[in-house]
């Protein structure tokens, strides 16, 4: 499956006022982050604000701390949680790294980190437990990555996406569902209709084409130089934001006729990719 990571840009900074998260380093704080806002930069170091942090005296508490442990705030990535998922829990002001160990009614039941061999485990409310995201600089880019345990291998009926492998359409995803599993090929039903008789396309496709339902990423609105995928012509397809003008934005995509597309905010979504990585599997995404 071809990727789209040719449009994927580096962070290059941050910038003072800027809301982060910062890694905790103290004892029984390790694998947490605490939302912070950043007040000056410096070469190496950062001063920052913290929000839930207090001081000696109850204020919110001003420290200096090495830009290895900050990073932008993640976006809200809106998916079901598997047992055994990596997540976040709000706990004692912070977002500390969990085992999703099941679902109940309106709660997750965690695991953490520091008692693996234990058969505890802590119910919390929904609100409260997150997609565990990292942020990973590698080949020169920075991207947000998250795994999942969501099988490897896909069902029949199963909603996913598949990669086109023909001219234009190389640059593009279509929604489809899973009819038929092979070893190396599986039958597809497109969403899409033929328009010459407004029938659903089947084909055969290679698995390697083939991958998840996106999650909804909630990246709020998309800025100048983002790395985002637009809806036209029954696919995602993968592009650069160029800005918003009357409530359009406008979406670089080479690989067109029309370079320059204009799309309504129910059209675009931001940019990923599908990666496998040591047996485990998730999305990767960037973000300006």
């Amino acid at each position: 499956m071809e990727s789209n990571s040719k449009y994927f840009w580096q962070r290059m900074s941050f910038i003072v006022g800027e809301r982060i998260e910062v890694l905790g380093v103290e004892v029984g704080f390790e694998n947490t982050y605490y939302g912070a806002h950043v007040l000056a930069l410096y070469e190496n170091e950062v001063v920052v604000q913290d929000e839930t942090v207090l001081d000696d005296y109850c204020f919110a508490l001003t420290e200096v701390v090495e830009r290895n442990r900050i990073r932008p705030t993640p976006a809200v990535v809106h998916s079901i949680f598997h047992l055994g998922d990596d997540v976040d829990v709000w706990i004692y002001g912070g977002w500390r790294k969990c085992e999703c160990r099941g679902l109940t009614d309106g709660g997750c039941a965690v695991r953490l980190p520091d008692m693996p061999n234990s058969r505890k485990t802590l119910l919390h409310r929904m609100v409260d437990v997150r997609r565990h995201q990292e942020w990973v600089y590698s080949n020169g880019k920075n991207r947000w990555f998250y795994k999942t345990k969501l099988r490897n291998v896909f069902s029949v009926g199963d909603a996913v996406e598949v990669a086109g492998v023909e001219g234009i359409t190389a640059n593009g995803f279509f929604n489809a569902h899973i009819l038929e599993i092979n070893a190396e090929w599986m039958q597809i039903e497109y969403d899409i209709v033929a328009p010459e008789d407004e029938t659903k396309i089947i084909d055969i496709v290679a698995c390697s084409r083939v991958r998840p339902l996106s999650d909804v990423i909630d990246v709020g609105s998309y800025e100048i130089g983002d790395v985002v995928d637009v809806w036209i012509m029954g696919g995602w397809w993968a592009g650069i934001c160029l800005g918003m003008q009357n409530d359009m934005y406008t979406v670089y995509c080479d690989y067109m006729d029309q370079e320059y597309v204009p799309v309504l905010e129910t059209n675009i979504r931001i940019g990923r990719d599908w990666k496998y990585e040591e047996g485990n599997s998730g999305w990767v995404y960037s973000k300006v």
